[in-house]
Formats: C-alpha cells, structure tokens, sequence
C-alpha cells in the first residue's frame, strides 16, 4: 500500500517541478534612448529623450548616473 501512495505522490507532483521558476522574472527591455543633449552654458544638466515602453507594465523608469570610470 506504501508504494502505491509514493507512485501516486510522484505523479501528481512531477509536473508541476517543471514550473517552477527559478529566480526573479526577467525585468523589461531598456528604453530607446532619442536623443541626449548637455546644457554647457550655467546648469550643466544633460537632457535624455527616450521613446516610452510599449507595453503597459512600466510605471516608472530609473536613471543612474556613473561617477568616475
């Protein structure tokens, strides 16, 4: 009797060991980047113009900025 339940165990969970995921999704795509610009006359700032997302999973984007090499 032993047996026929390991058997039984075995083939329910079987399948569903093949869905598991293993780590975090993957994040989306990187936007396109337009165009980049720097404003050398007082601020300094730079200006990046990118095309949005298609889809409809992005709420926000983050910009980091590299300090040194």
């Amino acid at each position: 009797m032993a047996i026929r339940i390991y058997i039984f165990l075995i083939i329910l969970l079987l399948p569903a060991s093949g869905l598991a995921q293993v780590g975090p999704p993957p994040g989306p795509d990187p936007p396109n980047i337009d165009y980049v610009s720097m404003d050398t006359t007082a601020t300094g700032y730079v200006y990046i113009t990118w095309y949005p997302n298609p889809t409809d999973t992005i709420d926000r984007y983050v910009i980091y900025e590299q300090i040194g090499d």
